[in-house]
């Protein structure tokens, strides 16, 4: 029994468009997940400043994580604390640096909302069947962006860019005061194909995509 699931399937929709985004009340999670989601979710008041960002700026906060995953077993490992590279071509900003996050949490390594949605998150995708019996390594990013009056939240400071992964998948934890971080997607050639906006509680792709600027929403 798949303890997340949509109320509709995506996968055709992923396959010709390259991307797909899901509404939060288009989900149903088992209440049995219910505290451990709160617990994972909890992880976003007590991230570390990315101490990468250019120019001083202090507008992201992160944690970073690579897990072992055998889709035939369904077995998710941690993988022990490692350094984060993207080639230049990948991501200009990074620029093939070594970039060491603070880890994940030991706790929120073996959550158990965490590892439904890792599950829930690869059976949308279409995995050639070899491959289901062969490991893969995944990326876990928590990701926190502030706008502050001084400085505007750049959830993509590297501008458009195609993450170094077969598929991804962008959750929206939560969202306040703010407005802006609208998702622009792109296709291989940098043509844009789609906006997505920021009450998307989920976003899958295939392909390029860069997020605007975040900024405080003015008083009335």
């Amino acid at each position: 029994m798949d303890l997340i699931s949509l109320n509709r399937g995506i996968r055709p929709e992923l396959q010709s468009k390259k991307y797909a985004h899901v509404l939060a009340d288009e989900f149903s999670i088992a209440p049995e997940l219910a505290a451990d989601q709160q617990r994972l979710w909890a992880d976003w008041n007590h991230l570390d400043l990315d101490n990468y960002l250019k120019d001083g700026s202090r507008f992201r906060y992160r944690a970073f994580a690579y897990m072992y995953f055998l889709p035939s077993s369904k077995e998710i490992l941690a993988y022990p604390p490692m350094p984060f590279v993207q080639p230049s071509e990948h991501n200009a900003y990074a620029t093939d640096t070594q970039r060491e996050f603070s880890p994940l949490p030991d706790a929120s390594l073996t959550n158990p909302f965490l590892h439904e949605m890792i599950l829930f998150n690869f059976q949308q995708f279409q995995v050639p069947a070899e491959k289901l019996c062969q490991p893969w390594k995944l990326d876990i990013h928590q990701i926190r962006i502030v706008a502050s009056p001084d400085e505007d939240g750049h959830p993509s400071p590297e501008g458009i860019h195609r993450d170094e992964s077969d598929f991804f998948a962008i959750h929206l934890v939560n969202w306040s005061n703010v407005a802006g971080g609208v998702n622009r997607v792109y296709d291989n050639n940098r043509n844009p194909i789609a906006i997505t906006l920021y009450f998307i509680q989920i976003f899958f792709a295939l392909t390029g995509h860069v997020i605007d600027p975040a900024f405080l929403k003015p008083f009335t």
